[in-house]
């Protein structure tokens, strides 16, 4: 089943995946036209920053959604330059020149206070499910995975739309490339989605 899901592109200074997968739900769920600039104030994300889960699941929890947020790793309640190094080895000199660490430490803190966070392994099983009950997933991936690059981790996040035998579809804002339901090899999907740590922010309409 692929699911009809609005789709937007990222035309704005590229680093804005996650407001583009926030503008999908949004539209989908309320027929909201959100500007990308709206959607950087809601996530407290500035210019040429990238954006974590937690900016996304409480912002759309603050706007009245059901949201829950899964990854195979634990959320510490704070998070400093060390959590990051250790985490992404060879990969944090370049994760560290586009994250606010306050913005994102801040975020984090609120979505434990909601108590929207579950340390769980979602499969892509769970993902169709989320779509099959009416919901939206919206996904982190590694994306130089997906393209068979041998690099450093590339996180994006995508609009999960559905499932079909050894196939997945979601939306790809870009910058480049832009997809609407790109299909992809199910394991391919998978192993740039375990890259990310599974990370998974299932909205499921308004609460």
């Amino acid at each position: 089943m692929i699911k009809d899901i609005p789709f937007f592109e990222d035309c704005g200074d590229g680093k804005q995946c996650a407001q583009i997968a926030m503008r999908n739900v949004l539209k989908h769920f309320y027929d909201w036209n959100v500007s990308l600039a709206e959607l950087d104030v809601m996530t407290g994300r500035k210019e040429g920053y990238w954006t974590w889960m937690p900016q996304v699941s409480g912002a759309l929890y603050n706007l009245g959604l059901d949201v829950r947020q899964y990854s195979k790793d634990d959320l510490s309640p704070s998070l400093n330059e060390g959590d990051i190094r250790e985490r992404f080895g060879k990969n944090a000199e370049k994760i560290l020149k586009h994250v606010d660490i306050p913005i994102v430490s801040g975020s984090i803190k609120r979505v434990h206070e909601y108590g929207i966070f579950e340390r769980k392994r979602l499969f892509s099983r769970d993902l169709e499910s989320c779509v099959d009950k009416g919901g939206i997933p919206i996904v982190w991936i590694d994306h130089n995975k997906i393209i068979g690059r041998d690099d450093c981790h590339q996180g994006h996040s995508v609009t999960f739309t559905g499932g079909e035998g050894d196939k997945v579809f979601y939306h790809d804002s870009g910058p480049n490339n832009q997809v609407k339901n790109r299909e992809v090899d199910r394991m391919v999907f998978v192993n740039a989605w375990a890259a990310a740590g599974y990370g998974a922010i299932l909205v499921y309409g308004e609460r």
